[in-house]
């Protein structure tokens, strides 16, 4: 987990706001979020982790119809193989009135990812895999969802709205959470409290209401 960038804190501070009997972290990770939130978080996730509760692909989350308060989704839409699928599982298991933190990539993260070190390192460290896969490297491991055309295309304000529109869904908030700069934790240290021009921005979190 980045715990310099900026975004994850912040991210944390919405779920406290929002928070109610049951929420859940929709592709969690190793549930990192439990912690900052320093309360129960019910982590799905498509393979075993570290405090990890649910194991599914999403498609058929285990969860009753309208028993969620809040649902999380920090940097999983981008990843998903069926974003329709995805969002609709949410909106069915998400209480009247309720909400989904929807944390996703604008179209500058792809250049973005190419300023952290660590992107240039790990050829190098794992140079057997890179070499039969080297598309990967280049796709952050996504090649059907990370390239430079796709993302100029689909990862733009315009296309989220009408998402959100087509699911039934209110924007309430609209934050920018990391620039190009503050996405890598390292670089967050000096610039995750500079004020960048808006179209440098490269991760936006929208709080949904489900109504």
């Amino acid at each position: 987990m980045q715990e310099n960038n900026p975004s994850y804190p912040f991210i944390a501070s919405l779920i406290k706001k929002y928070s109610g009997e049951c929420v859940v972290d929709n592709g969690c990770g190793r549930n990192e979020f439990k912690r900052l939130y320093n309360k129960k978080i019910i982590g799905i996730e498509v393979k075993e982790e570290k405090d990890v509760d649910i194991i599914t692909d999403g498609k058929n989350l285990p969860l009753k119809e309208k028993s969620v308060d809040v649902f999380l989704s920090n940097f999983v839409l981008e990843h998903v193989e069926d974003e329709g699928v995805y969002l609709k599982e949410m909106v069915r298991c998400v209480k009247e009135g309720g909400r989904i933190i929807l944390s996703v990539p604008r179209p500058l993260w792809y250049f973005a990812y190419f300023l952290s070190p660590g992107v240039w390192i790990s050829p190098f460290k794992n140079l057997k895999s890179f070499v039969k896969h080297p598309l990967r490297f280049f796709t952050h491991g996504h090649p059907e969802k990370h390239s430079l055309f796709f993302e100029l295309r689909e990862w733009r304000e315009e296309r989220y709205v009408k998402m959100f529109k087509d699911f039934g869904l209110k924007r309430e908030e609209r934050y920018v959470t990391c620039n190009i700069l503050s996405l890598n934790a390292r670089y967050a240290k000096v610039f995750g409290k500079v004020k960048f021009p808006e179209w440098l921005n490269v991760h936006v979190t929208y709080v949904l209401k489900v109504d």
